[in-house]
């Protein structure tokens, strides 16, 4: 037997199973006869089978007069092997996969044809690709990760982060690379619908850059969670500019306090200073207690001045521990004067 026969050869008999197959089957012969089709195959050219039956493959698929360059039939009956390639049809790809018929002889006698429509995984794959090309160039680390949190993808940003080399991209636990374990379990158990916001958080590496975290959910076409994307952003700097905010702010409420105090403090110890002075003429005279007294006084009103100059002189912000480990202004520090 020299040629394929649909109706006497086992092998080949037709089953309704391929009628089932969305791929477009069909069997031809050595010169690109068609002999059969299956139902998807003739619902693309919008036929009947047995309309196409006979019609050369070339010419059905391609306008044509003979095998194109690169056709999988043409190179499945010169090398024997199966065959595969990519083929345009008008606006859609193809995978094509050319399977050989042989004779009792080994020799080929035809073969079975496979198209696949791989345009819709052409087109996710290519913005897959750029998805992820954006994802390497982001200065965020980011995290693609399937729904219970088994990591599918990482950019190079999250590997810094995290300390992942890329080899262990698939293999590492999300879990195991944060200094808080239960971020990663609020996120798996309770993320459903919109976002998690983490404002602080680390990575387990001692080297460590405070982060903030946002991570979405992905649902599918039945309003599940599908994957995760989890968004890591470096807030060192914004971190320093907002300590930089903060002290300012408190700084220029010390400072306004401390020039209120000070003024409020010199107008009464003025007027104690001069009654000081006055006890000092009228009483100390040659009684060495009470000039003991008055000297002692005058030191503090003088010590009282000292304060009372470096509250007006604060121009920084440094504590000191006081009572029950309370943190205090630490005026000697805090002044633009060094010396009391």
């Amino acid at each position: 037997m020299n040629e394929i026969n649909i109706n006497e050869t086992d092998s080949l008999k037709w089953s309704p199973l391929f009628d089932v197959i969305g791929d477009l089957v069909s069997i031809h012969g050595v010169d690109g006869s068609i002999l059969k089709v299956n139902k998807a195959f003739a619902d693309f050219f919008g036929k009947p089978a047995e309309e196409l039956i006979g019609q050369k493959c070339f010419c059905l698929f391609h306008s044509c007069s003979e095998f194109i360059e690169g056709c999988p039939v043409a190179a499945m009956i010169e090398s024997g092997h199966n065959s595969r390639c990519e083929v345009k049809i008008n606006s859609l790809t193809f995978e094509v996969s050319a399977f050989p018929v042989k004779n009792d002889d080994k020799k080929i006698i035809g073969g079975v044809h496979v198209a696949r429509d791989i345009t819709f995984a052409k087109k996710k794959t290519l913005e897959l690709l750029q998805f992820r090309s954006a994802m390497d160039d982001a200065g965020d680390g980011m995290l693609i990760t399937d729904a219970v949190g088994k990591p599918i993808y990482i950019n190079v940003a999250f590997s810094y982060l995290a300390g992942i080399t890329k080899d262990k991209a698939n293999t590492f636990k999300v879990k195991d690379v944060l200094r808080d374990g239960s971020i990663f379990d609020e996120i798996v158990n309770d993320i459903s619908y919109g976002t998690y916001h983490k404002e602080e958080m680390y990575f387990k590496q001692h080297q460590s850059p405070p982060c903030e975290l946002k991570c979405s959910a992905v649902l599918n076409d039945g309003l599940e969670v599908d994957s995760l994307l989890w968004v890591f952003t470096d807030i060192t700097e914004r971190k320093a500019i907002e300590e930089a905010k903060e002290y300012k702010e408190k700084l220029n409420s010390i400072v306004e306090m401390a020039g209120g105090i000070s003024h409020e403090i010199n107008q009464p110890l003025t007027v104690f200073a001069g009654y000081v002075d006055l006890m000092g003429m009228k009483f100390a005279t040659g009684n060495e207690k009470m000039e003991a007294y008055i000297e002692k006084m005058k030191k503090e009103v003088s010590r009282l001045r000292e304060i009372s100059k470096r509250l007006s002189k604060i121009t920084t912000y440094k504590t000191i521990t006081y009572v029950g480990n309370s943190q205090i202004v630490d005026i000697n520090k805090s002044s633009s004067d060094s010396e009391l």
